[in-house]
């Protein structure tokens, strides 16, 4: 056999050889999709994210220094014990670098994932609340939605309960809704009642209204309010339950400084029917034997 014969066998034996590893890996199971991730707004990647990272970035994009450190950090502490990781994940927030904040996060290990995702987003959103859920609500993934949504709402809440009720005054009704509204009247009737009062003024008769009133009363009493100013909020409560709770509450606190003007407003209150007036009445007594 010359040399010329040898290079063709050679050259056929290997077509063969790559025709066989091109037929096994198209056995293989195709990769899972990635979901959506971050939008260009948030300042993060579209490329997506999987059950297992919250961000990845694309092959063409160039590697954010702090990423690499991180990787690094993790390479020489895979835990995390020296704590390196996380300062550097507090640093970025500090410096408003919520976008790779995130991605750092995404990439830690399981068991820190969660905690450092909470992290960022309490911290985004009690400084740039918008952009904090414009990211959350890219977030695919129902578990990490919520965890990232309640986080970036008690931060945002810490700094601004009236701007975080407005918004969600305009969420569709649901879980988000209702979490988000609910955290923002509690904290926003004990720093400013009578701001909350104002606010709560201009909202239609409905759910919202009651729970604004109904925990406005719970956190105020005499000193920032008259018992008749009080009696008028239990009054516009539509809902039954918490109009008949919100009116024990005010009788037990207007009979420990005026018992006669208690007993009187539920005489001669008009939407009261007997049988809650009757109810009432003994909670008064009993009451008052107990001091």
């Amino acid at each position: 056999m010359n040399a010329r014969d040898s290079l063709l066998l050679l050259a056929a034996a290997v077509c063969v050889a790559g025709g066989l590893v091109h037929f096994h890996a198209s056995q293989k199971p195709a990769a899972p999709p990635v979901a959506a991730t971050f939008l260009p707004a948030c300042g993060v990647s579209q490329t997506g994210i999987s059950p297992h990272r919250v961000a990845v970035v694309p092959a063409d994009q160039p590697v954010d220094p702090a990423i690499t450190q991180s990787r690094q950090l993790f390479a020489a502490d895979p835990d995390d014990r020296e704590g390196r990781a996380f300062a550097l994940l507090a640093d970025l927030c500090r410096d408003g670098n919520f976008p790779i904040a995130l991605q750092l996060a995404g990439e830690a290990p399981a068991d820190l994932r969660d905690g450092w995702l909470k992290f960022v987003f309490t911290r985004w959103g009690g400084t740039h609340p918008a952009a904090a859920m414009q990211a959350v609500d890219t977030l695919t993934d129902p578990d990490q939605h919520t965890a990232a949504f309640q986080a970036a709402v008690s931060g945002w809440n810490s700094r601004d309960p009236a701007g975080l009720a407005d918004y969600a005054h305009a969420l569709a009704p649901g879980a988000d809704h209702d979490f988000a509204l609910g955290t923002a009247l509690n904290n926003w009737s004990l720093q400013d009642p009578a701001a909350l009062g104002t606010w709560l003024n201009n909202l239609p008769p409905g759910s919202e209204f009651d729970q604004g009133a109904a925990l406005m009363l719970t956190h105020t009493d005499g000193a920032n309010r008259s018992p008749e100013v009080a009696a008028k909020w239990v009054e516009a409560i539509g809902d039954v339950g918490l109009k008949e709770k919100s009116l024990a509450n005010l009788l037990n606190e207007w009979s420990q400084t005026d018992a006669a003007a208690a007993r009187q407003y539920l005489a001669n209150a008009a939407w009261v029917d007997d049988s809650l007036r009757g109810k009432m009445l003994d909670t008064l007594a009993r009451a008052s034997a107990a001091e």
